[in-house]
């Protein structure tokens, strides 16, 4: 009796965009499981955001850096870039 007919009219074209958009969404999802992926819970990623990073160690080997005796890096000639001058390494 107070409320005027506008606001409901307008409040229910709201509610029907929005009916469609949810429509529209589990049409495509429907469509297309295969790119649908999981997300892990809220606990995990509160967990995954507050826990420290682990940075994992890369082990040097001599195979993976020579050093010559001017102590500078030497790369192999499949790997050196266009116009360099590289020198051969002996894998």
């Amino acid at each position: 009796m107070y409320e005027h007919p506008y606001l409901a009219y307008r409040v229910t074209a709201f509610e029907q965009e929005q009916a469609a958009v949810i429509a529209e969404r589990r049409r495509v999802i429907m469509d297309n499981p295969d790119r649908i992926r999981s997300r892990p819970g809220v606990i995990a990623r509160v967990l995954r955001a507050i826990a420290p990073r682990r940075e994992t160690p890369v082990p040097v080997t001599a195979a993976s850096v020579q050093v010559t005796s001017s102590s500078t890096a030497r790369v192999p000639a499949e790997r050196c870039p266009a116009g360099a001058d590289c020198e051969a390494v002996a894998a």
